[in-house]
């Protein structure tokens, strides 16, 4: 997962309030009875409902860290796993390919349409679709650091 400096220069590029990522931080990264990191981005309904509180506390900036937060770890994972292989990637299709697994079969859920979350959740990936450069160079001189 990226570390949290760079989550929390993507939410502030996002103009989101640093009290709430930290918040959203500290919950995906240290969820109640540990273990659970992974579980938002594995399971949709788990996506939903955590997502849905924080939206319920915090409307859509709530939703929005959560989601980037989600979509941050998933790219930083997708840019790991094709350079650990020796394969280049575009940013664009790493972003794209988060943006698919996260997504997932989101529509169904009665609280996914309730709190316009594919709105939010799209705005996410724009707002990272517009910046992809700077994210790709931000994660991949993590991710180079991180291996040496």
């Amino acid at each position: 997962m990226p570390w949290w400096i760079i989550h929390l220069r993507w939410a502030t590029k996002m103009d989101l309030s640093s009290a709430i990522v930290y918040e959203v931080n500290v919950f995906i990264n240290s969820p109640p009875g540990g273990g659970r990191h992974y579980e938002g981005r594995r399971d949709i309904g788990t996506f939903i409902s955590e997502g849905y509180c924080f939206y319920e506390k915090y409307r859509a900036d709530g939703l929005k860290a959560y989601c980037l937060h989600h979509m941050l770890d998933e790219i930083k994972e997708n840019l790991f796993r094709e350079v650990h292989r020796g394969r280049d990637i575009e940013i664009h299709e790493a972003i794209e390919m988060a943006s698919a697994k996260i997504l997932g079969s989101m529509s169904r859920s009665y609280k996914y349409r309730g709190a316009r979350f594919g709105l939010i959740f799209n705005d996410v990936v724009d707002f990272l679709r517009d910046n992809a450069m700077d994210l790709y160079y931000n994660l991949i001189s993590e991710i180079r650091h991180g291996m040496s």
